[in-house]
């Protein structure tokens, strides 16, 4: 196993740098200290601060050993290699895309059914999970940072792929008045009464091989973009995302 080393030296450079970055109180967010009498909003704003960077910590670590550590263990008491390394990268590719810095907020008005119809070919040619649109005919237009929000959507499309079984995925976009609104559904069981609560808490997941920050990021980089998020089950079965965001003219 000659990539053992390396692979350690980078889990242990990623988990630091990851806990630094959740450990920083994020512009606007709860770590913000306030200037209250008695410093009872600062010692609030430290607390919320510490409970997340402690959170954060556990996550980081259980999907480490359990992605890493262990694979890692299984190869050097003998078990069959092959693939273990790869897997190993692949996991600590994964927790470095989610511990990027956001993109900076460079929006700009785009036609978002051609974004949108971008990222499902890209993911298609990825997964082999076929996808299916439908929106007005015309372009509709919104001010988004083009990056940030394809990485949301990629996202979006893992989950709904993953949780419907690799059955096609629907997406739906319609003008809703001053807003857009995108539906992203699958065929699969639908959200469990916990993942309806919880779907948006970092490191909460029904999946063992999964890191559970795929929902929490996408909401993440599409709120920063004035869109606000949404889960439900439909009617007829499956899950739904839906991202309502500002219609432009």
């Amino acid at each position: 196993m000659e990539m053992t080393g390396w692979i350690l030296a980078g889990l242990f450079g990623l988990a630091a740098f990851f806990f630094w970055r959740r450990g920083r109180a994020e512009p606007g967010g709860p770590g913000r200290a306030g200037t209250t009498a008695g410093g009872a909003d600062v010692a609030s704003g430290e607390d919320a601060a510490e409970r997340a960077t402690d959170a954060a910590v556990r996550g980081v670590v259980r999907y480490l050993r359990r992605a890493v550590v262990e694979p890692l263990e299984a190869g050097r008491a003998g078990e069959d290699a092959s693939g273990i390394l790869e897997d190993a990268r692949d996991a600590l590719d994964d927790l470095a895309f989610f511990a990027r810095r956001l993109p900076e907020d460079s929006r700009a008005v785009e036609n978002l059914a051609d974004v949108i119809q971008e990222v499902t070919r890209d993911y298609t040619r990825a997964r082999g999970v076929s996808v299916r649109y439908s929106g007005p005919s015309r372009p509709v237009r919104a001010r988004i940072s083009r990056e940030a929000f394809q990485d949301a959507f990629y996202l979006l499309l893992e989950n709904a792929g993953r949780f419907g079984g690799g059955q096609t995925i629907e997406i739906g976009v319609a003008e809703e008045g001053n807003e857009l609104r995108i539906r992203i559904g699958d065929r699969g069981p639908g959200f469990a009464p916990d993942a309806l609560r919880r779907a948006f808490e970092p490191f909460w997941t029904t999946e063992p091989d999964a890191l559970g920050l795929g929902l929490p990021h996408a909401r993440r980089l599409l709120r920063g973009q004035g869109a606000s998020v949404g889960i439900r089950n439909r009617e007829a079965g499956g899950g739904e995302v839906s991202v309502t965001l500002a219609r432009e003219s």
